[in-house]
């Protein structure tokens, strides 16, 4: 199982099950629907869940990946975006005095950070 999906397609009940338990003990999936995708900078698809326990998650969520296709894919890895912004909702998010959306998962793929902003 992959830290994080290669497409919304992969989002599955177990990953999404292990994905929300850090900040969701006890949570657990039992269906995953893609009821929305669009291809702008990044992959966005609104996902429709079914729990067989809630531990107080959203029926819906937002998600935004990587695109789909190359070389936009390529592209947008190269520049860390992705990274910075799950950095910034899993370690910042809370402490700013702004409205910031509740990021009940933030992930990245430390392999394809770019090395400028790899944690030394």
């Amino acid at each position: 199982m992959s830290d994080v999906p290669e497409s919304s397609d992969a989002i599955d009940p177990d990953w999404l099950t292990a994905a929300l338990s850090p900040r969701h003990p006890g949570v657990r999936v039992s269906g995953v629907e893609v009821v929305e995708r669009a291809e702008l900078t990044n992959h966005h698809c609104r996902l429709r869940l079914e729990y067989a326990e809630p531990n107080h998650c959203p029926e819906t969520l937002f998600c935004k990946l990587l695109p789909s296709e190359w070389p936009a894919r390529e592209a947008i890895a190269a520049t860390g975006m992705g990274c910075r912004e799950a950095q910034f909702y899993d370690s910042l998010a809370s402490g700013v005095p702004l409205r910031v959306p509740v990021p009940y998962v933030a992930r990245h793929d430390p392999v394809s950070m770019p090395r400028s902003i790899r944690p030394r």
